[in-house]
């Protein structure tokens, strides 16, 4: 019996060191492995990577001895049912360990680009990972205390069955399991103690995301105020220029004025590029999801870039495989940015040759993946400068950028864009023999009516209809400019300095519409508008336009939801905010007080020709003829499809808008419309050439054009390059 006893005793204490000898090694694997971890963390202190990744791979080589012993051990020592789970524990740290070890490699690889922000990010997700490690340890040892106790309990149970056989020796053995007790008590304390660690670890990690979250929220702050404060003057400037150009000038004056709008509006772009920059590293760029027409996007694309091309004596040529009546879902806006960065670079860097944009679409799920390459003649770019051009202030060489300018923003911000939409962009080019820059970007399929109905919501204001207009602005100098411009269209205006002033004035005198600045002292432009919609009729159906230095896309939201009917961005192109006005007036009919007598749409508006686009409208403007002129001759020619004369009469309806031209608008209008519901089109077409014709004897007569009509086969002239379908003015 005492042989039993002993016997007992002795494999309880060698199983006790065992199960000790376990724990204190499972804690210096922990132990290794934050070994492993600190150098991810030290390396921004220390600034040596090599050193730092020395003591990493020492300390993992240490940790892998380490694991792969406890794992021999666990199979020498314990029976397969109780090793099963502890091996797991074992393989969930290891899987975890190579996560740590992927991570820590980006964390060097990013300080040794310089990015030390991106590699501060990963430090933290390695962290994050360390602490999951832990975990698994210390769930690993509390499994190990739990089979220690069972096998203590079944110690006990023997105990118990020879302590009624000799209470002696049953008394020695409730002394020595005591004291294994009371050890294993001591561990567990220790468990629970790094429990309690890693709960604090955790909750500083939950501060510092907090804090983090906090400051990302400062920096939007910061960026949509700063927007505000320099878009703002720039209103002034660029509008007063407008209006300084349009006038009666020298020509040395009107130099001039052309030079502060040029180096107003490149001011304006470089503050945009910057914004935008920012507001994409700050995850604060929000993306527009709205229907629009792909064709509408191009066109816009192409008149504003064709002038700078024939400046230098180059073609731009658009290439579309794809139905330009397409109706895509996604931000046009964006799109379009991105269209005009490239199409932009393409021009400035091509002296000789052309500049081809290639459009075509692949189907992908319910949608379409859009493909666009612009292909230049230009200077190329060498391959050492290719890797590095779409990171932010990266132009290819200091040569280029001393020659050319920029401020090296524009292919950063086409990158962010187009993979914030689910894209991707890229460029292959050779030195001396031009580059293709190409991107890819998925769009849902939109609603073609619903861009039927938002176009036929938006025709060019008719001149001659004056309406009432109550301008609200704490900027004097906007006020002056908008005032002086609606004034100059022959609207009446009255001029409020506050929200709550325009609810006052809104309350006792009939206004047709409501400009509102959104950000003002007293009472801000939301607040205003949303008083404005609580009054009676008449004065809660004013329409209400909403303009601001910073209209981001949270600020657009609220503005609809407060009662607006449209936003404009400041500064604003004037047809934007001619056509706003004529949209949300389309079935008001004006103040009674001051209706006018208007028989019919005049042949031209002097005051939107001179401000139509950019100061150029005037030299353009014999190009706008000729091309109406040209497109009824080819309507003419032969028997057209109802959708190729649909197409002509939609390009025609834009441009002549654009320019002032409303009765070659009102002609176009209604052949499309003719065209659409399968009308006979032939009388509007005659419709349409007597009003271009009437069109061009009147503005020759006003000093406007010059020239005579082309001859009838000038469309036909091999040397003739297509001329673009729209033209957009602003900076």
């Amino acid at each position: 019996m005492s042989r039993s006893i002993k016997y007992n005793y002795s494999q309880s204490v060698e199983a006790n060191h065992r199960w000790v000898d376990r724990l204190s090694r499972y804690a210096e694997l922990t132990r290794l492995a934050g070994s492993v971890n600190a150098p991810g963390n030290d390396v921004f202190d220390s600034g040596s990577i090599d050193t730092e990744i020395a003591l990493r791979d020492s300390a993992l080589a240490a940790f892998s001895m380490g694991m792969e012993e406890a794992r021999a051990e666990l199979t020498a020592n314990v029976g397969p049912a109780e090793a099963g789970p502890l091996t797991a524990w074992l393989d969930i740290s290891l899987v975890v360990m190579d996560q740590m070890i992927a991570q820590s490699n980006l964390i060097f690889e990013n300080l040794r680009r310089g990015d030390t922000r991106e590699a501060a990010a990963q430090m933290a997700a390695m962290d994050r990972q360390y602490a999951q490690l832990a975990g698994s340890m210390a769930a690993l040892s509390r499994q190990v205390g739990r089979l220690q106790t069972q096998e203590f309990e079944e110690q006990i149970e023997a105990i118990q069955q020879l302590e009624r056989i000799e209470l002696l020796v049953g008394g020695l053995l409730v002394l020595m399991v005591t004291g294994m007790t009371f050890y294993g008590y001591k561990i567990v304390r220790k468990l629970y103690a790094d429990e309690v660690r890693l709960a604090r670890y955790s909750a500083s990690l939950a501060e510092a995301r907090d804090a983090a979250n906090a400051s990302s929220k400062a920096k939007s702050d910061f960026l949509a105020f700063m927007s505000h404060e320099i878009r703002t003057p720039l209103t002034t400037v660029l509008g007063m220029a407008d209006l300084i150009a349009a006038g009666d000038l020298p020509e040395e004056s009107r130099q001039h004025a052309q030079a502060i709008q040029s180096s107003g509006r490149h001011l304006l772009e470089i503050v945009n590029d910057v914004l935008d920059l920012s507001r994409i590293e700050a995850d604060a760029l929000a993306l527009d999801r709205t229907d629009f027409q792909l064709g509408a996007v191009l066109e816009h694309v192409e008149w504003l870039m064709a002038p700078a091309a024939d400046q230098r004596g180059i073609s731009l040529d658009f290439d579309v495989r794809v139905d330009r009546g397409t109706v895509l879902r996604g931000d046009p806006t964006r799109l379009r940015q991105i269209l005009l960065n490239l199409v932009s670079n393409a021009v400035k860097f091509t002296s000789e040759g052309g500049v081809l944009v290639e459009v075509k679409a692949s189907q992908a799920g319910d949608g379409l993946r859009l493909q666009v390459a612009v292909v230049d003649t230009g200077i190329g770019i060498s391959e050492e400068c290719q890797a590095s051009l779409f990171q932010p202030f990266r132009q290819a060489g200091q040569e280029t950028a001393r020659l050319y300018g920029g401020t090296g923003l524009g292919l950063a911000i086409c990158r962010r864009l187009t993979e914030a939409m689910g894209g991707s962009i890229g460029l292959a080019s050779k030195l001396g023999q031009g580059s293709r820059f190409w991107f890819e970007i998925p769009f849902e399929l939109g609603d073609q009516n619903a861009v039927r109905d938002e176009l036929a919501m938006g025709p060019a204001p008719v001149p001659g209809t004056p309406l009432r207009i109550l301008i609200v602005d704490d900027a004097e100098l906007n006020r002056q400019l908008l005032a002086g411009v609606l004034v100059r269209h022959g609207h009446r205006v009255v001029e409020a300095v506050d929200g709550a002033q325009a609810v006052e004035l809104a309350r006792s005198q009939p206004f047709d519409v409501i400009l509102m600045d959104v950000q003002m002292p007293v009472l801000d432009g939301i607040a205003a508008t949303g008083l404005l919609r609580r009054l009676p009729p008449p004065a809660r159906d004013i329409p209400v336009i909403g303009l601001s230095a910073g209209m981001h896309e949270e600020e657009r939201r609220r503005c609809f939801a407060g009662g607006m009917q449209r936003c404009l961005s400041k500064p604003f192109v004037w047809n934007e905010l001619f056509n706003a006005i004529a949209q949300v007036t389309a079935t008001k009919e004006p103040s009674p007080a001051l209706a006018p007598d208007v028989p019919s749409r005049p042949l031209f508006d002097r005051f939107a020709i001179d401000l139509a686009a950019d100061v150029q409208a005037a030299a353009l403007m014999q190009q706008v003829i000729e091309d109406a002129e040209r497109s009824c001759s080819r309507l003419r020619a032969a028997p057209v499809r109802p959708e190729e004369v649909r197409q002509e009469a939609h390009k025609l309806k834009g441009i002549s808008g654009l320019f002032g031209l409303p009765r070659i608008q009102l002609a176009a209008e209604r052949l499309q419309a003719a065209a659409e519901a399968g009308q006979g089109v032939a009388g509007m077409i005659d419709g349409l050439v007597v009003a271009v014709a009437a069109t061009r004897a009147e503005l020759h007569g006003s000093g406007l054009i010059s020239t005579t009509p082309p001859p009838a086969n000038s469309d036909e002239d091999p040397d003739e390059r297509p001329q673009p379908l729209m033209r957009a003015s602003g900076g």
